[in-house]
């Protein structure tokens, strides 16, 4: 796919849009706490955005009609700030017009969960029904569930094919949106059955960590691949490293798949990590 995609194509290709289950499904525990919908943004360092949410119509407007242009990704942000109350903020223009449409698609009440790093910006949002707002309260005093949340959602999206491919969907929005807000402190009590409840789903639906029987039987060249993986390195940059063709690299990393149950690299990845086996072994570039 080319970086930037046109907008027909992203309607087409989409996974949000044309498989809407994957997301309905990942929400489920949210719904446990009145939460109907959840979406997640990313911004590269190009300025380029990708992508996931549970509302596939509202989506579809979102592209179509160039929305994602004026969204709360483009707006002025103090570094240090990471929680935002969206009926705390002040929208002007086509933003106010933006949260007008999304009211329309039974989207309102949102709390955004911030994460910045060097090479991009996640931004995780939290909606409910118009009408609820006592949830912007909830949100306040449950952050920490949230938070659980966010990585919930990581984790699944690890092996989860089709909705890792909404970030290879690239598109440009405009830098010329602005905003300003302003947080409320406010405070209230929620049923303990709720959490419960939203907590016995997270943990239920846990990936568990994987680990490998018998590292010492991972041959030499199979940590070399492993290792390179998780260096960010691609099977033909690993070709070139080891001196062997880019097909060898690929069975190597076939059988590390089978080894840790993983279903692809983005989760193999992460089964590598999790099992730590380089604890065990010096760094296998001998």
């Amino acid at each position: 796919m080319k970086d930037i995609m046109k907008i027909d194509d992203i309607l087409k290709y989409h996974p949000s849009i044309i498989h809407p289950n994957e997301m309905t499904n990942l929400i489920e525990p949210l719904k446990k706490l009145g939460i109907s919908y959840f979406s997640h943004a990313r911004i590269n360092t190009k300025g380029e955005l990708t992508t996931n949410a549970s509302c596939p119509d509202l989506l579809k407007i979102y592209y179509q009609d160039g929305w994602y242009k004026y969204d709360l990704h483009n707006a002025k942000i103090r570094s240090e700030q990471r929680y935002f109350l969206w009926d705390a903020v002040t929208r002007v223009g086509k933003s106010e017009q933006l949260h007008e449409i999304a009211i329309g698609h039974g989207i309102s009440h949102t709390f955004t969960i911030l994460e910045q790093t060097e090479q991009q910006k996640d931004l995780y949002h939290f909606a409910a029904p118009p009408g609820k707002t006592y949830m912007n309260e909830f949100y306040l005093q449950h952050i920490d569930l949230l938070e659980k949340f966010v990585a919930y959602f990581k984790d699944h999206l690890l092996i989860n094919d089709l909705l890792n491919r909404a970030y290879k969907i690239r598109c440009k929005p405009s830098l010329k949106n602005s905003g300003y807000f302003i947080r409320e402190d406010c405070f209230v009590q929620t049923e303990e059955e709720s959490v419960t409840a939203f907590l016995e789903c997270i943990n239920a639906n846990k990936p568990s960590p994987k680990t490998v029987s018998n590292p010492s039987k991972l041959s030499r060249r199979e940590l070399q691949c492993a290792y390179y993986l998780l260096e960010g390195r691609t099977s033909k940059d690993i070709s070139e490293l080891l001196h062997i063709s880019q097909r060898t690299v690929e069975v190597y990393f076939e059988r590390l798949k089978k080894q840790f149950d993983s279903k692809n690299k983005i989760q193999l990845a992460h089964h590598l990590t999790q099992a730590n086996i380089f604890n065990q072994y010096c760094t296998p570039l001998d």
